[in-house]
């Protein structure tokens, strides 16, 4: 094939019998002038494009084979001719899916190009590599089965003792409620017991708040044992559950008056619910005690606010009124609680159509907002 190389970088115009016998091989065979035409190409040359060989002599190469445009083919028969080097390459040509061993001999004039069909020697060593890359990732694969094997037995193990432990946590935070909300419960009787012996009506009255406070905090704490046997989320207590229990106990010590109230359904913390509980208390209290008619107490939530209400039909305050010259221990009660346990502020006003009205308003957390709100209206 190198003499043949020789010969034909020197080519006469009609070397017919060197023709008739590369027309016979099936390497492919093409010598290219410096214009980039074709001199000469066998007939295998001429089937990858799919004509006669005589056909292609004098067309131009990237013309006939446009898709070698800025290939490496192309790149490497540019340098060839270039520095006048022998450039061997591997090339995989996509009209006819086929891979070539490609050999570019170079003089001055002319570029011989010999190609040799490789395709299965080449695809023999792709699927070797696939095969030896199969391996490799199986082996890594089961590498990573056992690692992943270890960690499930360990995450069992663990997940055992957290069991234990949050059982454990479970038995303390249930025994926890139930004894404050006993204990408290103990000291709402004692109070109670303490009013009975009292006849002193001031007296009596500061017991019977008190009284009144124990147990709207004993309710929080028995939902809270509720939901520690149902297995409940204990951190957070609904507004509806914790109201409608103290506005129900409310109503019974209101003297005949109707306590009614709308309330917005929010999850809060059991903090938060006390600390509600003891407002509720002690506003409807006090307006139990000064004010006559329908007691009315709202729960509103807009945005990162919450705003509570308790308002009466009595003679509302006065002008200017201001809580600390009241001198009220339940006043101060009210301030001291809207703001260290719900950081909120506490506003009296009078309303248009008559009575006073206590307003309460504090912010409320992105979780706490993003639970369903549901309005319910309580009326006794």
């Amino acid at each position: 094939m190198r003499n043949t190389a020789r010969e034909l970088n020197n080519p006469p115009p009609d070397n017919l019998p060197l023709a008739s016998i590369l027309d016979c091989i099936t390497e492919v065979v093409q010598i290219i002038d410096r214009d980039w035409n074709f001199f000469y190409v066998n007939q295998s040359a001429a089937d990858l494009a799919g004509k006669i060989a005589l056909e292609m002599r004098g067309k131009n190469v990237w013309e006939t084979f446009p898709e070698l445009s800025g290939s490496s083919l192309e790149a490497a028969c540019h340098r060839s001719m270039r520095e006048q080097i022998r450039i061997d390459i591997e090339f995989y040509f996509s009209r006819c899916a086929k891979s070539f061993e490609i050999h570019l001999h170079p003089n001055p004039q002319y570029l011989s190009l010999y190609a040799t069909e490789i395709t299965r020697r080449v695809r023999a060593e792709v699927t070797a590599e696939h095969l030896a890359e199969i391996a490799l990732l199986n082996a890594r694969l089961q590498k990573t089965n056992e690692a992943l094997l270890l960690s499930i037995v360990r995450q069992h193990v663990l997940t055992e003792k957290e069991v234990v432990l949050n059982a454990r946590l479970h038995r303390a935070m249930l025994e926890s409620h139930h004894r404050i909300k006993n204990n408290m419960q103990v000291v709402s009787a004692l109070v109670e017991m303490q009013m009975d012996e009292m006849d002193a009506p001031l007296n009596k009255e500061h017991l019977t708040r008190i009284h009144q406070h124990v147990r709207a905090l004993a309710n929080v704490h028995d939902l809270l044992t509720q939901q520690v046997k149902d297995n409940v989320d204990t951190d957070t207590l609904s507004t509806q559950d914790i109201l409608g229990r103290l506005l129900s106990m409310l109503q019974q010590t209101s003297g005949g008056r109707r306590v009614m109230a709308e309330i917005e359904n929010v999850l809060v913390p059991a903090e938060k619910a006390s600390a509600l509980c003891l407002l509720v208390s002690e506003c409807v209290s006090n307006a139990i005690k000064h004010t006559k008619g329908n007691i009315e107490v709202t729960l509103t939530v807009d945005g990162a606010n919450a705003r509570l209400e308790v308002c009466d039909n009595g003679p509302g305050f006065p002008p200017a009124f201001d809580w600390r010259k009241a001198a009220n221990t339940g006043l101060s009660l009210i301030d001291s609680t809207a703001r260290h346990d719900l950081r909120g502020k506490v506003y009296y006003q009078n309303r248009p159509e008559g009575g006073g009205c206590v307003a309460i308003t504090f912010p409320v957390s992105a979780a706490e907002r993003s639970r369903e709100i549901a309005v319910v209206r309580i009326q006794e």
